[in-house]
């Protein structure tokens, strides 16, 4: 028979205190079991700040220059901080004393390559180097200052080096120069070094792959790229004052694209070159400029491009005199782009045209093209371009309707007409009650924006529009255009100061009343040209300021 142990064995206070002292013992014990043991440097490198204990111990170990480096580099950061401000971008920038994974990263790099150095092996120290080199200059803004410290630092031992036919001096080069000028934006500091870059490389295959992962050209190609990218540069600084410089640099950066196979380059090397020859009044060889860059694009096709040089080309033969030619270029303009759904070229193209049309003298042309342009950069959302647009418009609406008005204006003269008073009754009416006074054999030959302006202008008794003419949504805009009280520039229009804002076709000026001339045709042309000429003196972008 099995007895049970009573309740004061079962539980004793005293042995279950024991039982967790021993367990507290063999915790502790195991505990220190699982701590290292530090020597005192240990000890002294876990007291100390990070940055001090690591030069420490390199210092130690007997790689003094890379000690000495890291130092320098802390040093340097400090002192640029205190001479920034603290309202500086430089300021707000991470400390390299407190990043601890900048710092190891340099002590692990810079050792090894001292090692390399002690043992004469000076290509590993520069390839550990410039590693260091592409990871701070191409990582982080904020550690863009180290790799350029480093890049002075590597750039001497490669100037030492002399045994791989100079391709370590061309990477550094190229670094340095794809640096300066991709990150730091100084294209004239880089230039100097993609020159020499150039020249060392000249001839071999090295490629920069073996620097960038994921591109593959010689380190030959890229600089000559990058050197063309610094002469378009400073051909586009300049070629506002001095066009006949800025056309050397095109010169010189066409070479580079050649050499670089970038035809991209070589055809923006054309069209820079060509404006400046716009500026020297040079048409002639601005549009052989213009046609050497069409030449390439019909081997490396490139719609935007092709779309800007054939845009430039129609303005250099305006300006040349060759207006049949201009106006091929325009249509051919017009349908490349809309093939290709570039709505601003589409716009632009339109534009073009339109004027080409108001200079030519047929208004009845223009000004479907021109209402069309205006849909269109309003879509494209280019308000400046929208309203000159516009304001275009608007005048060739006026082309066309204004002989009608200054006709019954003139006949209400008794000198003109023996019918005045029945003529000045029908003015009158149409002021008063809107009655049309014309026919609709008189206006026939507008376009249909015109004659859904006179629509407008009119209630048209006995006088009724075709269906055709009627539909209002072809262009909503009309009520605008006639709206419209001030040009794009200081010309304010009113009845008392009309004839000084504009000529009209059909139009002679005579003080504040507007008289037709003798011969309609000749004064239509002369008139449209001067309303050409004052749209033309509006921003750069108008062809008509290249029609004399």
């Amino acid at each position: 028979m099995k007895l049970h142990p009573g309740l004061s064995e079962i539980f004793s206070p005293v042995k279950w205190q024991k039982q967790q002292h021993l367990k507290k013992r063999l915790r502790l014990q195991g505990d220190r079991a699982a701590l290292p043991v530090l020597n005192r440097e240990e000890i002294t490198a876990y007291r100390l700040p990070f940055h001090e204990a690591i030069i420490r111990k390199l210092d130690k170990n007997g790689f003094k220059h890379s000690a000495e480096c890291i130092r320098q580099l802390i040093e340097y950061q400090e002192v640029l901080r205190d001479a920034s401000g603290e309202d500086s971008i430089i300021w707000q920038r991470p400390r390299l004393l407190y990043h601890r994974e900048i710092l190891e990263h340099l002590a692990e790099n810079l050792e090894k390559a001292e090692e390399a150095h002690f043992s004469r092996r000076l290509d590993i120290e520069i390839d550990i180097i410039l590693r260091m080199v592409i990871k701070f200059c191409f990582g982080s803004e904020s550690w863009w200052w180290i790799g350029h410290q480093l890049l002075f630092m590597v750039l001497k031992s490669s100037e030492q080096y002399q045994g791989d036919r100079g391709r370590r001096k061309a990477q550094i080069r190229y670094v340095f120069g794809r640096f300066l000028f991709e990150n730091v934006k100084e294209p004239h500091m880089a230039l100097d070094h993609l020159k020499i870059a150039r020249s060392v490389s000249d001839g071999m295959s090295w490629n920069i792959n073996q620097l960038f992962e994921n591109e593959n050209k010689t380190i030959f190609t890229d600089s000559c790229i990058l050197i063309y990218k610094v002469r378009i540069i400073q051909a586009k600084a300049i070629m506002q004052k001095d066009p006949e410089n800025s056309m050397k640099y095109c010169d010189k950066a066409k070479k580079r694209a050649m050499e670089g196979c970038f035809y991209e380059g070589v055809i923006e090397s054309n069209l820079i070159k060509g404006s400046c020859q716009m500026m020297l009044f040079d048409t002639e060889n601005a549009i052989k400029s213009y046609v050497k860059g069409l030449e390439i694009l019909e081997k490396n096709p490139d719609v935007v491009l092709k779309c800007e040089t054939l845009r430039n080309l129609a303005m250099a033969y305006l300006k040349h005199g060759c207006l049949q030619s201009a106006r091929h270029t325009l249509h051919e303009l017009k349908e490349l782009a809309q093939s290709n759904n570039k709505l601003l070229y589409v716009a632009q193209a339109h534009k073009y045209l339109g004027e080409f049309y108001l200079k030519e003298g047929t208004a009845r042309n223009a000004t479907p093209l021109l209402m069309t342009a205006v849909k269109l950069f309003d879509k494209a959302g280019v308000p400046a371009e929208t309203a000159k647009t516009r304001n275009l418009a608007a005048i060739s609406v006026g082309i066309e309707l204004m002989p009608l008005f200054c006709n019954i204006i003139k006949n209400g003269d008794p000198k003109f007409s023996e019918k005045y008073g029945e003529i000045l009754r029908r003015l009158v009416r149409w002021k008063d009650a809107r009655e049309s006074f014309w026919l609709q054999s008189q206006i026939s030959h507008f376009s249909t924006t015109s004659v859904h302006a006179m629509g407008n202008l009119s209630v048209g008794r006995g006088h009724k529009m075709s269906s055709d003419h009627q539909q209002q949504d072809e262009f909503p805009e009309v009520e605008e255009l006639l709206g419209i009280t001030k040009l794009e520039g200081d010309y304010v229009v009113s009845p008392s100061n009309v004839t000084e804002t504009i000529s009209v076709s059909g139009v002679a000026v005579s003080g504040n009343t507007i008289m037709p001339p003798d011969s309609p045709d000749s004064a239509a042309i002369e008139a449209e040209t001067n309303i050409i000429s004052y749209v033309g003196n509006k921003g750069n972008s108008s062809i008509t300021e290249y029609v004399s």
